[in-house]
């Protein structure tokens, strides 16, 4: 069954690697440095290796809270800046045991602290294959912690994943 997206309604067909992930008992949400990636937003006319290092500089994941999904989250350039429009690469990967195939993702996000979401409305906007998506239109407008949200629906529930990230001045 093909992903839709629940913005767009675009129609999109995942393709779900199989990996084998450790359930952890907790969540534990954080930051990975990663030091290799694509970045299909980026100048063709920097050099290939700076371009892939930046990439995925700043990478998001954490499994889903029903155990469901691994759901990653990176930005597709860098660095980001406040005021400014960014997109978005979010990836969805079943965990193991997991048969719960996606039919649809919507990404969301804000700063709880201050109780408001993002000033603009992020969409997912198309298929980037391998179980990536991206999602166009993040903007955010002042520094401090922000969450990102995920959240996948399947074929008979929903998951939800909540990522940290802290916007520096």
């Amino acid at each position: 069954m093909p992903i839709v997206s629940s913005l767009t309604g675009l129609s999109c067909v995942p393709l779900v690697k199989e990996r084998r992930w450790i359930r952890r008992a907790g969540v534990i949400l954080g930051v990975a440095i990663l030091s290799c990636g694509c970045d299909p937003g980026s100048d063709r006319s920097e050099p290939a290796a700076e371009r892939l290092r930046e990439s995925r500089s700043l990478l998001l994941e954490a499994p889903s809270e029903g155990g469901y999904y691994r759901v990653s989250a990176r930005p597709a350039t860098l660095p980001l800046e406040l005021h400014q429009m960014h997109d978005w690469i979010v990836g969805i990967e079943l965990l193991e045991g997991s048969s719960e195939i996606p039919t649809a993702i919507r990404f969301d996000g804000g700063m709880p602290s201050h109780g408001h979401g993002f000033v603009t409305r992020p969409r997912v906007t198309r298929n980037l294959g391998s179980g990536e998506f991206l999602v166009e239109g993040v903007k955010f407008h002042m520094p401090g912690e922000w969450v990102l949200s995920v959240t996948v629906t399947g074929r008979e529930t929903s998951d939800h994943v909540t990522l940290p990230l802290m916007i520096e001045p």
